[in-house]
């Protein structure tokens, strides 16, 4: 017993200290046709873990925890404040990641990506003011850089090509 209390500990630790998807977590029945594959299976296990703790951020409205998982810092500030407003739309009870399908491994990094996947996602909530119980799906592209695993998310407002300030030249409240 203490062996698998100091394998949790060891392996959680990364995961605090960095705020990056280290640990690793094993999820049965999910290892597909990649687990021939050497090293596809650890792969995969940092992969749920990150979509993991990304759906369980997403479903607390905890932006500053699923941001971590948006790579570019300005998709990031988009994506926090896109998730502050979901929220008040659209609740989650649960989310689960129901199968992981791992691409190639690249030899080189292509625009710093050394690796893609796609993940689907079955979560289930409730829009406000409705408040009737769904399921919906998701697939989502992730991708792995060196430093971890990244979703690839755009902004469903427009982004930054549809960004007015709220003050100051440009604004709305802009006066001619």
């Amino acid at each position: 017993m203490p062996a698998m209390w100091t394998r949790r500990k060891l392996l959680i630790a990364p995961l605090a200290a960095a705020a990056l998807p280290t640990a690793v977590v094993p999820l049965g029945g999910c290892a597909g046709p990649n687990a021939n594959r050497k090293g596809a299976s650890k792969e995969e296990s940092h992969l749920v873990r990150s979509a993991e703790i990304y759906w369980h951020s997403v479903r607390w409205a905890d932006a500053e925890k699923a941001s971590v998982f948006i790579a570019d810092p300005s998709q990031r500030l988009l994506f926090k404040e896109w998730l502050e407003r979901q929220s008040d739309k659209r609740r989650y009870e649960e989310a689960t990641v129901i199968q992981v399908v791992l691409g190639e491994e690249r030899d080189k990094p292509i625009n710093g990506r050394t690796r893609e996947a796609v993940v689907f996602v079955r979560a289930r909530g409730y829009e406000l003011p409705e408040q009737i119980l769904q399921t919906w799906k998701y697939r989502q592209t992730w991708y792995r850089t060196t430093t971890g695993w990244f979703v690839e998310w755009e902004d469903p407002e427009g982004g930054l090509d549809a960004y007015k300030p709220e003050t100051g030249p440009g604004s709305a409240n802009e006066t001619p």
